[in-house]
């Protein structure tokens, strides 16, 4: 869970630099309001943030929750992750690096509906990556999940077409890779959840469609929910 936690604070870390196009590695974080360097002891994950009772040390700005929600998330999964796939190291090492995706991409779309290509093209060359290492290469595996993605490419091409503001780049590709990392049951699971889930949302909270509508819809975190089921729940 330890792991988790530094990863998390990474991927906070991503997210912010990223979208500002700043080095991820330097120079040394600081607060978004004043720039301040932080300390070593201000950048430990999770228990800084309740240190520093969620505000800068020098100028009083509170910090955003998402640093620990993500820290706390990624540690959680991992936890789990370690819990149910040991001893096999390689699924659970490949199972870090699919939560670790799912949230960078939950994330991106939640604050700017942003689904990075360099990120997504990453997402599908390590479920490639996966798929080889996992379980060799199979040409009848690899005949179904190319027809899979077909199938998939053509329907969201006709959504496209009728819906032309539905759906972006991002997420096709994220869809692609889904199905490069989930055998094809899953897939089509974790899209149903995916499109159950809003729905049941919505309906509960009809007052949260409106908000929804003036912007473009964060499809991702969807999508992850279901992933993150058929992926936990053999």
């Amino acid at each position: 869970m330890l792991f988790g936690f530094c990863i998390g604070s990474f991927l906070n870390v991503f997210i912010f630099r990223w979208k500002n196009g700043k080095n991820f590695f330097f120079p040394p974080s600081s607060c978004q309001s004043c720039k301040t360097y932080l300390k070593w002891y201000e950048n430990i994950p999770v228990l800084s943030f309740f240190i520093l009772a969620g505000k800068c040390r020098s100028c009083g700005t509170k910090l955003s929750l998402q640093y620990p929600i993500v820290e706390i998330l990624t540690g959680v999964l991992f936890l789990f992750a370690q819990r149910l796939f040991y001893p096999d190291l390689l699924k659970v090492l490949f199972s870090f690096l699919f939560f670790s995706f799912l949230i960078l991409f939950s994330i991106f779309d939640l604050k700017w509906r942003l689904l990075p290509h360099p990120v997504n093209n990453f997402f599908i060359i390590s479920g490639l990556l996966n798929l080889v290492l996992s379980a060799g290469v199979n040409l009848k595996d690899l005949f179904v999940s190319t027809g899979t993605l077909l199938i998939v490419c053509a329907f969201f091409l006709l959504v496209i077409l009728q819906f032309p503001n539905s759906l972006g780049g991002g997420d096709l590709k994220l869809l692609g890779g889904l199905v490069i990392w989930l055998p094809q049951i899953e897939f089509f699971t974790a899209f149903l959840i995916a499109c159950v889930t809003p729905i049941l949302w919505f309906s509960i909270w009809p007052n949260s469609l409106k908000k929804s509508e003036a912007r473009f819809f964060p499809f991702a975190p969807y999508l992850a929910v279901g992933s993150l089921g058929v992926w936990l729940i053999p």
